[in-house]
């Protein structure tokens, strides 16, 4: 037999109680049920619930409220009503009207069915909920950027590219900024045509939120296309790079030139019917590349001289002028170099000193010594500067470059008489032996028995 027809045959009060309490039961598994598909986070206790009631306000976009369940009608739509999105920076200006964030919960009115709420704005409000109706921090999201502009003027107006006439004074802005959310640290900055520290801009290590940095300073257009590009970087970042162009044109009629002169110091010497700079072994010559620059500012000056076998660098003795510094000597192709980054604008001139190697002799003379200038707005100018190094004469490859004596000078060392001496002196000296020879010879006997009968 079922359990119903059990339930049939059973005394009306025992009947009545098994319904009571199978009713009880089946109230007792709902709830759990109800309760076990409850969103998880309901902070609704008792007969209150608390949720963020949204304001009118963009600083304070809600305020925490904890209402009566029946009081407030919740369970018959009360806040429910307060309808639209949850609040994000800018929605009042956009004209947008947030809503309230109430969590899900369950309420047992005293008489009616289960009320279960599913929540609003939820479980995407939750966070605001948790941290008392404030907007939660946001992620960490750091931000970089590098821009470059050029201008005529210093007070702008800035521009990513421009024209101008060669000569020009141009005004360079480099902006870093932070527009992420988080400070910035270990901040770089350099240029990949100038060296900012030199141009007197002193980068920042660090960038608060929101902050920028600008680095200002000047140049002259040089003739032809610069594209000058800046590159910064950060602890929390990945670089970026900002690009300014300048191109220049000469003024008409005043088109830039470059040429160099080349000289020494050395004696001149007539050598075959020439009159070349002469030099001993082992002696010093100062070599003088003097350039004249005419017409607009030249760009990228480079002057290089290239030493011939035979003569040797002094380290250190070369010279810097107002447009040109030495960047030094490449002994692998015995050339020094000298260079001017932001182009020539005057005439000049730049020196160093070599000297004259022992074997020099003997190699092809005159020795020639090519120096160049060039730059990116003119055609590259050569000069030649000779040195003559003769042989040594004899007696003196111990002691090159020093001077042989004097042939009067032989007898007062020491030496034996040179055939150059005195002829008075020699007659002088006969005349003495002479008589030596007369006085101290035997005079025979005949002669002296003959003398003694006169």
């Amino acid at each position: 037999m079922s359990h119903l027809g059990n339930l049939a045959v059973m005394p009306r009060t025992r009947r009545g109680l098994v319904l009571f309490w199978t009713a009880i039961m089946v109230m007792t598994l709902v709830l759990q049920s109800v309760a076990a598909v409850a969103p998880r986070g309901a902070l609704a206790t008792g007969q209150k619930v608390t949720l963020c009631h949204a304001t009118n306000s963009e600083t304070n976009p809600y305020r925490v409220i904890t209402v009566d369940i029946a009081a407030a009608g919740l369970h018959n739509s009360g806040h429910d009503g307060h309808d639209g999105p949850i609040w994000y920076p800018g929605a009042k200006a956009a004209g947008v009207r947030w809503g309230d964030i109430i969590p899900p919960y369950t309420y047992q009115p005293k008489k009616g069915p289960l009320f279960v709420y599913p929540g609003k704005n939820w479980p995407e409000g939750e966070a605001y909920l948790r941290a008392g109706c404030k907007a939660p921090a946001p992620a960490a999201a750091p931000g970089f950027t590098v821009d470059k502009q050029v201008s005529l003027s210093a007070n702008g107006p800035w521009q990513a590219s421009l024209t101008t006439t060669t000569g020009t004074t141009l005004y360079y802005r480099i902006t870093i900024t932070n527009t992420g959310n988080v400070a910035l640290h270990g901040v770089t900055l350099s240029d990949n045509t100038f060296n900012l520290t030199a141009k007197g801009c002193t980068i920042p290590t660090t960038l608060a939120v929101g902050a920028h940095y600008d680095c200002n300073y000047s140049s002259v257009a040089v003739t032809g296309t610069t594209t000058n590009i800046a590159t910064g970087d950060t602890n929390e970042t990945v670089s970026d790079t900002g690009t300014a162009t300048a191109t220049a044109h000469p003024a008409t009629g005043n088109a830039s030139d470059l040429t160099i002169d080349k000289s020494n110091n050395a004696p001149l010497v007539n050598v075959g019917g020439t009159n070349l700079p002469t030099a001993s072994e082992g002696s010093t010559v100062t070599f003088t590349l003097t350039y004249t620059h005419t017409g607009s500012a030249s760009h990228d000056g480079t002057i290089t001289d290239v030493l011939p076998v035979g003569l040797t660098y002094v380290a250190g003795s070369a010279t810097d002028s107002a447009d040109f510094s030495f960047d030094g000597y490449n002994a692998g192709t015995r050339t020094l170099t000298w260079t001017a980054d932001e182009g020539v604008s005057a005439s000049g001139s730049v020196s160093y000193m070599a000297t004259v190697d022992a074997s020099a002799a003997g190699i092809p003379q005159p020795l020639k010594n090519l120096a160049t200038i060039d730059s990116g707005g003119t055609e590259p100018d050569t000069d030649i500067s000779d040195v003559y190094v003769p042989v040594p004469p004899l007696g003196e490859t111990d002691n090159p470059g020093v001077p042989t004596a004097p042939a009067t000078d032989v007898l007062s060392s020491g030496g034996t008489a040179a055939p150059g001496m005195n002829l008075g002196i020699v007659l002088a000296l006969l005349v003495i032996v002479t008589l030596v020879v007369v006085f101290a010879t035997p005079i025979p006997s005949a002669l002296r028995g003959r003398n003694r009968r006169r």
